[in-house]
């Protein structure tokens, strides 16, 4: 049998990389740091869930015309999984992108070295449909966050058809440890970088996870 290939797809829009490059190598104000994260977020969103949106067409007949309406199926629902930080940036316009989501955000934090998982997060997740597609957002794809975040996934929805990962920057280590645990995982990237890289981006991406990354 021949080994399954992680899916990974990395923009090479010179716009998004223009952003990419911006929030993470130039000096800029936090104001400025929130519109791209949003601009960026907007694309990977779009990237994530445009095979899986299927809009019907109704046609509804008029004395003089056929107008034509574009309706989502109800029967959709993404659950965007996100930390708090990101989600108060991006939250507001999730619904408008993506329609029939459900959104959640979560806490990790350390205890006695090791990362733990609020445990609201873990009780939502026993009263979701199998069903439903799952989406990972993150800023900066860590090992040790997304694992967890993977494993719990895993253990609360075992039959879950679908998990895809969305972030900003992605090391090589990350993709290569998920390629070997989880290769059915579909990631969507701005940005990959090798983890040496990591110290040279800009200080606003350290303080979201100063407690959390190694």
């Amino acid at each position: 049998m021949s080994k399954k290939i992680l899916s990974i797809y990395s923009s090479s829009h010179p716009l998004i990389q223009i952003w990419v490059s911006h929030i993470c190598y130039t000096q800029i104000l936090d104001y400025e740091i929130i519109k791209v994260i949003t601009n960026i977020s907007h694309w990977l969103l779009f990237e994530t869930t445009r095979k899986s949106i299927f809009i019907s067409n109704l046609y509804i007949k008029q004395f003089h015309c056929t107008a034509k309406i574009k309706l989502f199926p109800r029967t959709l629902s993404h659950i965007i999984i996100s930390d708090f930080q990101l989600m108060h940036i991006i939250g507001k316009d999730i619904l408008l992108l993506v329609p029939k989501c459900t959104l959640h955000s979560v806490h990790i934090y350390k205890y006695n070295n090791q990362l733990e998982i609020n445990t609201m997060f873990q009780k939502t997740f026993k009263s979701i449909s199998l069903d439903n597609p799952v989406i990972i957002f993150e800023q900066y794809l860590d090992i040790n966050r997304i694992i967890l975040l993977i494993d719990s996934i895993i253990k609360y929805i075992k039959s879950i058809k679908q998990i895809k990962i969305c972030c900003i920057i992605s090391s090589t280590d990350a993709l290569q440890f998920i390629n070997k645990n989880y290769s059915d995982i579909k990631i969507y990237t701005a940005k990959i970088i090798n983890n040496d890289e990591y110290k040279y981006i800009n200080p606003f991406w350290k303080v979201i996870y100063k407690d959390q990354i190694n």
